[in-house]
């Protein structure tokens, strides 16, 4: 355990990039003892060791960041805002899930399309029908079919775990 010790402690190093390399360190690891340190690094003034934490997090697992990482949604860092998406997502924190629907008439197609592809990974019930409202929207937009059809891609997936069917 020399190794997670040594990360453990960089984690509160002087030097950002140091934070920023032991939190990835710390997710490759995902032990649970990491859990409390890097959930006090969600909170550095630099934006990466707040990305590296999050995404830390995920991988580790433990349903009790949740709070914090859903906290972090409206970071002023985008990709902050963006891991902490999918670290929700690894923790299937339905907490999420209001957020990626409202997201799924988001005015950007590449949020859309993301929204669509985290509800499939979450595969709440509740997210069926605002999937297949957008698969079914028709747009003048041709890249708009790639989010439609990801959209029924994802609602499929979803019916498919509570149906106990595999279809496509």
């Amino acid at each position: 355990m020399k190794c997670l010790e040594e990360f453990l402690h960089a984690l509160a190093d002087a030097d950002p990039g140091v934070r920023d390399r032991a939190a990835e360190e710390l997710g490759k690891l995902a032990h649970p003892r990491a859990v409390d340190p890097l959930l006090h690094a969600l909170s550095d003034e630099y934006w990466r060791v707040r990305d590296s934490a999050a995404w830390a997090l995920g991988e580790i697992g433990d349903p009790r960041a949740g709070d914090a990482l859903l906290a972090l949604l409206d970071d002023p860092a985008g990709d902050v805002q963006q891991t902490v998406r999918h670290a929700l997502t690894k923790l299937r924190d339905t907490r999420l899930i209001p957020r990626l629907i409202q997201e799924l008439s988001h005015q950007e197609e590449w949020v859309r399309f993301e929204s669509a592809l985290l509800l499939a990974e979450i595969g709440d019930r509740s997210a069926i029908a605002p999937l297949e409202i957008l698969a079914h929207t028709h747009t003048n937009v041709r890249r708009d079919v790639d989010v439609r059809k990801t959209a029924r891609e994802a609602a499929e997936r979803i019916r498919s775990r509570y149906e106990g069917t595999h279809r496509r």
